[in-house]
């Protein structure tokens, strides 16, 4: 059964891939295209232009003689002028130009245009083609968007380049960190299943970043990307989320720190959640981005239950040590912290403003820290008490333990195996390494003595397995 619930999350883990592109390529800021459309309006593309930025938008429609305008719009402009827009299908907009009511910069043209201008001030601006002949137009397009200096990345993405080549060093510096600790702090550490997956986080952000830093650079340069970078972009991105969701599930089913494997109805839950994503992120990409929330919903769902999971299996880990049903104020904490997480990365997921970026690794970086904190305090100090000192474990002292219990603390874990050295006869275990000191300074790397607490027989079988 774990081996097949192992298999449908791989499953729902490859569809993940196939069909997201959650971060997706930058728009081309020169590009050519052709399209067809019947409505009164047609978003053709926005650009955030510092002063004196300048633009070039070229259109042939195929069908001569059709009145066409081109509208070019500041931020509030083009609020304004589409207010209303969804209840009147584009009438309302015709209306406003016959009437000279319209803020926005008007071009009215028949026939192959060839437009220009220059932005006047610092702001993102709208350029919307209006056809208010109400029939159906075939039009190509050409478009040049320019910043002072041959940018060709809006002042929105100008530093992207930048911050991507200082998170180089920033996850260069953690992957040496993490390599050292395994070779010579904790040589255990690699050992662990759990371990040996969130070793793969360093190494995949790091390329993740390089990747970023000169796919960023380049259309810094060029103002556009071939199709199969994007293509490779896209892939890459996609691989990077569903390792990294994939592992935030991991973590909160507590696989390789109180179970081995995953049921049918944790990978199916999953699955579920992914498809609410999937299916809300089709809908923001058809409506082209205007209604982000509704894909942030469903992202949102997926981090929810992932710390649900979380919270859910912590707390099961604190029942079976301390034999009660509360759950101490740290824990409540790190479950509240998780969620706001959770949030906070949802709100910041879907945009490519430098800040946004920014605070979208940071939040990422602070999820690692959370984790890494959980693994080393949570369940470690919730049996052992602070720094593994077992004389200060909460509700927890050697000298009252029963002796079946005190001598299951003597029981040897060997870490390559990663299972539990108890015979049949006795009771299930939960393995916690002391931690007051570096392991590898004081014993072997194949004997780790650890602590062990009994698992009573009494709970079910669906609260052993996390639920």
């Amino acid at each position: 059964m774990r081996g097949a619930g192992l298999l449908v999350a791989a499953g729902c883990a490859l569809v993940f891939l196939l069909l997201s592109g959650q971060v997706g390529p930058a728009e081309a800021t020169r590009d050519t295209w052709d399209d067809n459309f019947r409505d009164n309006l047609y978003f053709i593309d926005r650009f955030a232009f510092k002063e004196d930025g300048t633009w070039n938008v070229q259109i042939d429609p195929l069908q001569k003689g059709a009145l066409l305008r081109l509208l070019v719009c500041n931020d509030d402009d083009y609020g304004d002028m589409i207010d209303g827009y969804s209840t009147s299908d584009g009438k309302d907009v015709c209306n406003k130009i016959a009437q000279n009511k319209s803020k926005c910069a008007v071009h009215q043209f028949k026939g192959f245009a060839n437009m220009t201008g220059v932005a006047k001030t610092r702001d993102m601006y709208w350029f919307v083609l209006v056809n208010c002949n109400q029939t159906k137009l075939n039009v190509e397009f050409y478009e040049v968007f320019l910043n002072p200096g041959g940018e060709y990345l809006g002042w929105d993405t100008i530093p992207l380049p930048y911050i991507y080549g200082i998170l180089i060093i920033v996850y260069a510096v953690l992957l040496l960190a993490w390599l050292g600790n395994i070779v010579f702090i904790d040589k255990g550490a690699g050992s662990n299943r759990l371990h040996k997956y969130i070793s793969l986080w360093p190494i995949m952000k790091l390329w993740l970043v390089i990747f970023n830093t000169a796919y960023w650079g380049y259309i810094s340069e060029r103002g556009v990307m071939t199709w199969g970078i994007d293509v490779i972009y896209v892939i890459y991105n996609s691989l990077w989320y569903s390792y990294f969701f994939g592992g935030l599930l991991l973590v909160g089913l507590a696989w390789g720190i109180s179970r081995k494997g995953m049921g049918w109805f944790e990978a199916l839950i999953f699955c579920a959640v992914q498809i609410v994503f999937y299916i809300t992120w089709v809908i923001n990409f058809a409506l082209e981005g205007y209604y982000a929330v509704v894909s942030i919903f469903g992202l949102g769902c997926m981090l929810i239950v992932i710390f649900f999971f979380t919270s859910f299996s912590i707390k099961n880990v604190n029942k079976a040590i301390q034999n009660s049903q509360s759950v101490g104020p740290a824990q409540a904490s790190s479950s509240a912290g998780g969620l706001v997480w959770a949030l906070l990365y949802a709100g910041l997921f879907h945009y490519h403003t430098w800040a946004y970026r920014m605070l979208n690794e940071a939040s990422e970086l602070a999820l690692v820290i959370m984790l890494g904190r959980n693994l080393y305090f949570e369940f470690n100090d919730d049996a052992l008490g602070t720094c593994g000192r077992p004389q200060h474990a909460a509700g927890i002292e050697m000298d009252t333990l029963p002796d079946r219990e005190r001598s299951n603390a003597s029981t040897f874990h060997n870490p390559e195996r990663n299972e539990f050295d108890a015979s049949d006869d006795e009771l299930p275990v939960m393995t916690y390494p002391m931690a007051s000191e570096s392991r590898a300074d004081r014993f072997p790397e194949d004997d780790l003595p650890v602590m062990t607490f009994p698992i009573p027989h009494a709970q079910s079988e669906s609260e052993r397995k996390g639920w």
